[in-house]
């Protein structure tokens, strides 16, 4: 429709951001008709350059914000990390520090024995013996690991000894298979002795004088990713040996073997290597129980 124009002006109120045109025209002469355009400009807070700018910064303060958030986070988790280890480390100090005293006290009693029985030889020979080992075990105790070489060397001079003992009633050896370098595998100090203490003095030891050729074999091994550290003996058994004891009331746990368990799982801890034991009960042709197995996997 067409408008008559007051005083020849025009107000266009509330118009939208946009291009119009504007048709103007004389009411005595239809044929005199111009057409203005007219562009109204969106403000400056309406405009693609500002939603651009707006969405941009609160992209960049979100984004900060997520990577604080992710970073404190990590701290945190580093923070309690650190603190678990510092526990696991503090623990396994404790348990070694039960570890050394207990198998210190085995020692004594056995070099006790030899006094007793007036064989001096033996007893100055087995303290020499001693004396090396609680050296080794010193050096190793202010360590919460030691390398596997290191760990079988004692171990050598602690069989030896428990050999002396018992008058060489049993045979033994060590064997490390040549693609295992044994300087290069970390475990906690003592961590294989209460097994062949077991296999001793609760497996062989116990088995009668016409049992045969008594022996103890230890093996070192690669399988697949893992190092296997194996135990075998030919004694009377885990059954057999657990009757003996409650028959003596000596019911409980080994707490060597306990002690060595806790430093088992706390090594995953410290050092994230994970280690399986798995107990075989070995029988004979005739399905006798005829020693047992112990096996220490190392994952690497």
């Amino acid at each position: 429709s067409w408008q008559s124009l007051e005083n020849n002006t025009i107000s266009l109120y509330n118009l939208a951001h946009g291009s119009y045109s504007v048709q103007v025209g004389d009411k005595y002469d239809e044929n005199e008709l111009f057409t203005l355009t007219v562009v109204v400009v969106p403000p400056w807070w309406k405009t693609i350059w500002f939603y651009s700018v707006m969405f941009l910064l609160i992209f960049i303060v979100g984004y900060g914000a997520y990577k604080k958030r992710i970073s404190d986070i990590r701290k945190e988790e580093a923070e309690k990390n650190k603190l678990k280890e510092r526990i696991a480390q503090i623990e396994m100090t404790a348990l070694r520090a039960q570890m050394n005293p207990h198998f210190i006290f085995n020692c004594l009693n056995s070099i006790n024995r030899f006094i007793l029985v007036h064989n001096t030889e033996a007893a100055s020979e087995y303290l020499t013996k001693f004396s090396r080992l609680i050296r080794m075990i010193l050096d190793a105790s202010r360590e919460d690991f030691v390398t596997l070489d290191r760990e079988l060397e004692a171990l050598k001079l602690y069989i030896g000894m428990e050999a002396m003992r018992f008058q060489d009633s049993f045979q033994w050896q060590i064997h490390v298979d040549k693609d295992v370098v044994t300087e290069h595998i970390m475990i906690p100090p003592l961590m294989l002795q209460p097994y062949v203490e077991n296999a001793i003095w609760h497996g062989l030891i116990q088995a009668p004088s016409d049992w045969g050729i008594k022996s103890l074999d230890i093996r070192v091994y690669r399988k697949f990713q893992g190092i296997v550290i194996e135990i075998k003996d030919n004694g009377i058994g885990r059954e057999k040996a657990q009757k003996l004891k409650s028959k003596t009331g000596d019911g409980h746990k080994s707490y060597g073997i306990t002690l060595t368990e806790e430093r088992i799982k706390l090594m995953e801890k410290i050092q994230g290597v994970k280690a399986d034991i798995v107990i075989e009960d070995l029988y004979d042709d005739l399905s006798q129980p005829n020693g047992t197995k112990v096996s220490i996997i190392i994952n690497s």
